[in-house]
């Protein structure tokens, strides 16, 4: 063991050899003598011992051969289990396993290729987790070689993405009502009709409001430019009203007591965000308390053309109101929200404040990338 100790003469190196006497040797600077002390431990330092492995031999063995040793090896395990019938269970589960794999062709492991494992993933799950186990305590226990990318392909499908709560029409009604009653329709009532997120409406300006054109300027930049989608004439008017006889630079969204939402120094509207919850949203159990269910139902009725849009829109088109920056971000809504979104959100004609007369046009508006 050696160590570095500081003396009148300079920094030294003691250490303390085999009869157990103590050296010592001087050294100009600190880090000289530091990294003599580490060469010194290295050089030193008991070697480990090397273990050799001897190569296992491959034994040859068939898929049912596998099946039958790998069933024996867990019957321990699944006899000790508290449900009744789990032997019985893993025995018929390895026998499904076994004709599975004689219908696809698959006498040996070797002949599993990573396509033919691939069109396996919408089985039962349970008998491709069996095998994959198989094959990965065939490997283990026995020498038997198969492909890893067979292994990295037996893996389960996906599970159906959990539907996020979806406001209904009844809800977002109700929604409305509630914030026409504290005198914050236009805020909710664009958060419903474009999807925005509840920063980017707080930190809208007077100035990022066009009157004349009808079109709304958002905080997102998509490819380094900031850009411009148009609005339904009810909510112009509505804007036009909040807007008017006021400075460019004031807050277009104001509190219920006339002052600005406050954004949070990690960019978030957690003010916004708490009075919904508290005064606006339904009282009901699940995520509708949520504001973001705001957006959720936006991007939902905009792909199923429900209620206050005429058409559906393409993914790429939902990005320009929405902000988001890929329209694969968008599709995952229409995917897992698309027939719930049929079901709960009818096409309620042209009641409520938010009747369209016209489609806003985005033919001059710039795709979001794709």
């Amino acid at each position: 063991m050696a160590w570095v100790e500081k003396r009148p003469q300079g920094w030294v190196v003691r250490w303390r050899d085999a009869e157990g006497k103590h050296s010592t040797r001087a050294y100009g600077s600190k880090a000289a003598a530091s990294a003599a002390a580490v060469e010194f431990e290295q050089r030193t330092a008991p070697k480990r011992r090397q273990r050799r492995h001897s190569a296992r031999p491959v034994e040859q063995l068939t898929v049912a051969q596998i099946a039958d040793l790998w069933r024996i090896a867990n019957e321990g395990d699944a006899s000790r289990m508290r449900r009744p019938g789990a032997a019985e269970y893993l025995t018929t589960a390895v026998a499904q396993v076994v004709r599975t794999c004689a219908g696809k062709g698959w006498l040996m492991p070797g002949d599993i290729t990573p396509a033919a494992a691939t069109s396996l993933r919408r089985a039962n799950p349970k008998t491709v987790s069996i095998l994959r186990g198989m094959l990965r305590w065939a490997r283990d226990q026995h020498g038997v070689p198969f492909d890893p990318l067979v292994y990295a392909a037996l893996r389960p499908a996906p599970s159906r993405r959990a539907e996020r709560d979806l406001l209904t029409d009844r809800q977002a009604r109700y929604v409305l009502a509630r914030a026409r009653r504290w005198k914050q329709m236009p805020l909710f009532s664009c958060l419903m009709a474009y999807g925005w997120r509840p920063v980017t409406a707080c930190r809208l300006r007077v100035r990022d409001f066009n009157a004349k054109t009808g079109t709304v300027r958002t905080a997102v930049k998509h490819n380094g430019q900031p850009w411009e989608h148009p609005l339904f004439p009810e909510h112009v008017a509505m804007l036009r009203d909040l807007a008017a006889d006021r400075p460019g630079d004031a807050p277009l969204f104001l509190t219920p007591r006339g002052k600005p939402w406050r954004i949070s120094a990690r960019g978030a509207a957690a003010t916004l965000t708490v009075w919904y919850r508290r005064n606006i949203a339904p009282k009901r159990p699940g995520n509708v308390g949520n504001i973001y269910a705001l957006k959720r139902l936006a991007i939902s009725r905009m792909l199923t053309g429900a209620w206050p849009w005429p058409q559906s829109l393409s993914p790429a088109d939902v990005c320009l109101f929405t902000g988001q920056r890929s329209a694969e971000v968008v599709v995952r809504y229409f995917v897992t929200q698309a027939d719930r979104a049929r079901k709960l959100v009818g096409n309620s004609g042209a009641q409520g404040a938010l009747a369209p007369r016209m489609l806003p046009d985005t033919a001059g508006v710039p795709r979001g990338p794709a």
